[in-house]
């Protein structure tokens, strides 16, 4: 089951800029706040660097997993039943897998 494209949209806008945030808090924290840093000004280049790689990066991850999910949004709600979906069931499992590894609960234990 595909969600509608407006969550989707609506997704993959909090996923962005929740990345962006994070990369910004991250490079301005090295930058600025650490001892290591200081009295070195920060240029154009830099910046231009960073932008520039967070692009590249944000489109690789999303081609990524797109390709990586693409079995899963084939194979729909049907449940996987034949050899040839092996792939669609090892993923799913792992997906749920990963979900239980890092529930917050659960990691504490």
């Amino acid at each position: 089951m595909r969600p509608s494209p407006s969550i989707r949209q609506r997704l993959l806008r909090l996923l962005v800029f929740g990345n962006l945030g994070g990369a910004v808090l991250t490079f301005v924290y090295f930058r600025e706040v650490d001892p290591i840093a200081e009295g070195i000004r920060m240029g154009g280049g830099e910046i231009a660097f960073f932008a520039l790689g967070f692009s590249l990066l944000s489109v690789a991850g999303r081609i990524a997993s797109a390709r990586w999910m693409r079995p899963i949004t084939q194979a729909g709600l049907e449940l996987p039943t034949r050899v040839a979906d092996s792939t669609v069931r090892r993923r799913v499992l792992l997906i749920a897998r990963l979900r239980l590894q890092n529930h917050p609960i659960l990691v504490g234990l």
